[in-house]
């Protein structure tokens, strides 16, 4: 069994949205369909019920090429981001580094791993939504911010169009880029219901397991923004 970037992404509230509106459903799945992920060659999609995996169907040979495969899957899950804008849909999704198959049978398809369970449990932990990764794959991203969530897990910024905001400095959050960029100042002001770590200039620790407040709030208020600023 190969190793595997996996992006797993669930539909949030997928059950009520069936349970009462089929073509509401039906719309769903058609934005699903016409994800960019179905255009690429590297890369494979399973599609069930509320759950959309997907994953790198080559091998990196490189760092350069773990490092595409990352970029990738983060810009897939933005894509759905932009997509499901004005739909009241959101998701939570997990990005993790693990070992995966996935095989078509005579009849069926096959996918386990210990990737897919991992990432399964971890999603159904999180009280936020919008995209997590963990720190194997973070470790590799070149082009998304991202905030620490959790002991090996991040959160990541799926709007690059945040950066271009700004705000006073006594609410900046301390945002980063991977390349060592700053993100400019907290968006936290800018949109509703965003909390800064920060009060009053003083900044305020945030014990292992405790994501800031701003993390918890902030992808909830994104797709408003996510056709651009």
């Amino acid at each position: 069994m190969n190793a595997k970037y996996l992006l797993y992404i669930d539909i949030l509230g997928f059950a009520a949205i069936a349970g009462s509106d089929s073509e509401r459903v039906m719309r769903l799945y058609s934005i699903i369909d016409s994800l960019n992920v179905h255009r690429h060659d590297g890369f494979r999609t399973i599609v069930f019920s509320d759950t959309i995996l997907v994953y790198n169907d080559f091998t990196p040979r490189d760092e350069h090429e773990h490092e595409y495969a990352v970029m990738f899957q983060c810009e897939f899950a933005q894509d759905l981001l932009v997509r499901l804008v004005g739909q009241d849909v959101y998701f939570r999704a997990l990005l993790d580094y693990g070992e995966f198959s996935h095989d078509r049978l005579t009849n069926i398809e096959s996918f386990f791993g210990p990737a897919l369970v991992r990432s399964y449990q971890r999603e159904k932990q999180l009280q936020a939504v919008g995209l997590f990764a963990t720190a194997a794959c973070v470790a590799r991203n070149r082009v998304f911010p991202t905030e620490r969530f959790q002991e090996d897990l991040y959160f990541v910024f799926l709007n690059q169009s945040l950066e271009r905001l700004q705000v006073p400095v006594a609410v900046r959050p301390n945002l980063r880029w991977q390349h060592g960029r700053l993100l400019p100042h907290s968006v936290g002001p800018v949109l509703s219901g965003l909390r800064s770590p920060t009060h009053a200039g003083t900044s305020r620790a945030t014990s292992p397991g405790e994501a800031p407040g701003y993390i918890r709030s902030v992808s909830a208020t994104l797709s408003p923004l996510a056709g651009g600023v």
